[in-house]
């Protein structure tokens, strides 16, 4: 019995990946296999780059026969994978004492996947940007939650030849899905089709269900998330508004809250303070 567990054991060892050589801690095409428990019956916990989740997740690996994407801690897979694909996004701070006095900063955190506020002295760090969004246009491929991102709209420095596409995103200024101006070649991930789909990470109250009815005494107004449009309705009793349902007193309430168009002259320098939210 020992000795079959040793056999075992070494087989599963030989199965996982480490980064040997310099070369290896390069972007490789590993790191982009689809997680293989193998053809073997044990249940090793093991960790596998996730390319949906652009992280390092576990899986179970069942001890032989395995792919190359498979770790054997989460450090190592980090270091194989998500560290060389992040690039400078993924560096830490030196931790050194420069000289100078401290200044407020902003930097990647990849284990969040979130632009975070730190204080350094230090001038030229890799992963350092002086706002938030700037962190998140050099970083922003790698979030995973598109809500935090702010809306990239088409304007003067992107030529494409693509006409004129409207799509929807969610503003975390405004806490709103809007309408905007999208251009084929920039942007970020903060970019839906529908506007119902923009407000499904973000689960905006424009989405709460409420019934249509009518035959019935007091008048009211809510949001078609299906149709995109403001429609009216009618219930025999007095129900709340906005923000805790799906309901406005009046047609340019419902536009204002749950149809807005982007406005760039609103969102182009939010605050630090703002961004402070989304640490």
């Amino acid at each position: 019995m020992k000795k079959a567990l040793r056999v075992l054991i070494l087989v599963c060892l030989s199965s996982t990946r480490w980064c040997t050589s310099e070369e290896e801690y390069e972007e490789q095409d590993r790191c982009y296999q689809e997680a293989d428990s193998g053809r073997c019956k044990a249940a090793v916990p093991r960790w596998f780059y996730n390319t949906s989740s652009k992280r390092c997740m576990t899986f179970l690996f069942g001890g032989c026969d395995s792919g190359e994407n498979n770790f054997y801690n989460k450090s190592d897979c980090n270091q194989c994978c998500r560290d060389p694909i992040y690039g400078n996004c993924a560096v830490r701070p030196n931790g050194k004492n420069c000289s100078g006095p401290l200044k407020e900063k902003v930097r990647f955190n990849p284990d969040n996947q979130t632009c975070e506020l730190y204080r350094t002295n230090c001038q030229d760090e890799d992963n350092s940007f002086k706002n938030m969004r700037d962190c998140y246009k050099r970083c922003g491929e790698f979030v995973v939650n598109p809500c935090i991102l702010p809306i990239e709209p088409a304007g003067k420095r992107y030529r494409c030849n693509t006409g004129t596409i409207f799509r929807y995103g969610y503003n975390p200024q405004t806490q709103k899905c809007e309408k905007f101006q999208w251009s084929s070649c920039a942007g970020n991930i903060n970019s839906f089709k529908t506007r119902k789909d923009a407000g499904k990470p973000a689960n905006s109250p424009c989405l709460l269900k409420t019934e249509y009815h009518r035959w019935r005494v007091f008048r009211s107004y809510f949001y078609d998330a299906d149709h995109d449009s403001c429609n009216k309705t009618r219930t025999f009793l007095r129900k709340q508004y906005w923000p805790k349902e799906n309901r406005f007193p009046n047609t340019q309430t419902c536009f204002k809250e749950c149809m807005p168009d982007h406005s760039a002259a609103r969102t182009d320098k939010p605050s630090d303070q703002y961004w402070r939210m989304f640490k």
